[in-house]
This record gives structure tokens, sequence and C-alpha cells, in this order.
């Protein structure tokens, strides 16, 4: 069954800025059933499209002997971490921060052995915790997160702070669609693709088409990574971007590739020239 979007209003350039910063801040927090609800449509359709980036943190740090201090900003319920520490074969301590209480909670109960092992830390908190937190991250890991943060430039300043001389960030995150002619196809497909999830009660309660009309384009991404003068690989599929980048100078490129190969027969990375 289809989800219907009832509406033409234009959803890139011919929104101002104003409002799409007005559209993150409303949205920047999940919280009671629109959190069950994220949980529910993580476990029954995208949890084994999670194992993505297992294959990528395996194939970069290949080498790693001691635990890797992992980043995981805006982890939501959980599930990544789980099926991240429950697969890669590279050590990791993962250390995941969310401003929704009830994300955590749904978290701390799906990671139970995991924060037992002192594998997991949950902490509450939004971006300026980031000053807060002690050392340097190993890998950063931005999922679904950008379209929330209302002030981009500062906010990858203060990560790329924390991030390791040879760590590595992750982003991946819905992009800004032309119209809403191509936002309602790419969600409809994706809802098409969906078991067990009641589509007219998800979107409703987490605003996904909100989403879609306050995230960012990969050119807006890209113009503040050049601004800090960082090392970055990017490329971008059917409604998301992705984006591989580091302090060093390492060769990007290899990795980059090898994420888009995994990708390739994945929903997620049809490819919309109209988009």
């Amino acid at each position: 069954m289809k989800t219907e979007m009832k509406t033409n209003t234009k959803l890139s350039s011919e929104i101002k800025e104003k409002t799409r910063s007005a559209i993150r801040r409303n949205h920047s927090k999940i919280e009671g059933a629109a959190a069950e609800a994220y949980f529910n449509m993580a476990v029954n359709c995208f949890k084994p499209y999670y194992n993505v980036y297992c294959k990528l943190i395996d194939s970069i740090f290949r080498n790693a002997r001691d635990p890797l201090r992992f980043l995981d900003f805006g982890t939501g319920p959980g599930i990544i971490n789980n099926v991240i520490l429950s697969n890669c074969s590279t050590p990791l301590k993962i250390t995941a921060i969310d401003n929704s209480k009830k994300m955590l909670n749904l978290s701390e109960k799906y990671n139970e052995d995991f924060l037992k092992e002192s594998k997991l830390e949950l902490i509450y908190g939004d971006e300026r915790i980031l000053k807060e937190l002690n050392g340097r991250f190993d890998i950063i890991f931005l999922r679904d997160i950008i379209h929330h943060i209302g002030r981009l430039k500062p906010f990858l300043n203060d990560v790329f702070k924390i991030l390791s001389e040879n760590g590595i960030l992750l982003i991946e995150d819905l992009k800004l669609y032309a119209n809403l002619k191509y936002a309602q196809n790419f969600t409809n497909i994706l809802f098409d693709k969906m078991e067990n999830v009641n589509h007219q009660i998800y979107d409703k309660i987490i605003g996904f088409l909100d989403s879609i009309r306050s995230a960012y384009n990969l050119d807006e991404v890209e113009l503040e990574l050049d601004r800090l003068n960082v090392n970055y690989e990017s490329f971008e599929g059917k409604g998301r971007f992705f984006i591989l980048s580091a302090r060093s100078d390492m060769d990007l490129e290899p990795f980059a590739e090898e994420w888009k190969t995994v990708l390739k027969n994945n929903l997620l990375l049809i490819e919309d020239n109209n988009a």
C-alpha cells in the first residue's frame, strides 16, 4: 500500500533556508510513539542493510588490534550499534549519543548485553555535548542526523575537532529533492518495500516528508567540508547521499567505491537524475 502525499509544495531552492531550519528544529527530537515507530521500522525493514557499515569499517581498519573508539551521534534506538558490535571483525567500543530519552531507553533494552560488556556507552545530549567529550574518536558516524541540525558549519567543525588524525567520518543522510513529485516517488517506493509497518501512521508521526523538506543537498554539505579543508569522497543515490571523510590525506576513493559497490543493488542507491 502506498502512502499518498497531497500537496504541491516545491522542496528545493524555492523553500527558503529559514523555513528549512524551522522544520529541523521542530523535528530535532523523536520521542514517544514516534520513537517506537522508528524502532519497529528499523528492526523490520533495515536491519540487514546495516551490515554495509561492517564491511566498510572492516575494510578500512583491517589491521586494527585494539578497540577503536566509535562515536554514533544521533544513535536512535540502537539497532545499528547492535548490528555493528555483533558482526564487525574490527574491535570497537561505541559511544552512542541521542537527545531522545525514549530512543536511549529502547537502545538500552535492545543492547543490554553490550552495555554489560562495556562495549557500548549511551549518553543523553545534543550537538552541544560534542565539546564535552574526552579524547578523539577513530570513527564518527552520522546517519540520518544532519537533516536535524540547524547550523551545519559549526556542527561539522566540532565533529572534526574530535576526529582522530587517522580517523574517518561516515555520513549517510536524506537529500533535498527538487520538488515534491520525486520525493513522493521515493517515499512510495520505500514504503512499498516495507513489511509489517503501517505506512500512514509511520509518515504521520515521523514526518518523513518534513524530513525531506528540511534536508540538505549534497552540494551544501560538500561546501562546508571544503571550507573545513578536509579530505572526502561522496556519491548519491535515490533519496540519499553518502560521504566518507578524513582529516588525513589517506586515499579514500577505493573505500568509497567499495561502499558504492556494496550498495549497488540496494533500493537506496537507485539513481534518480530528476532529484
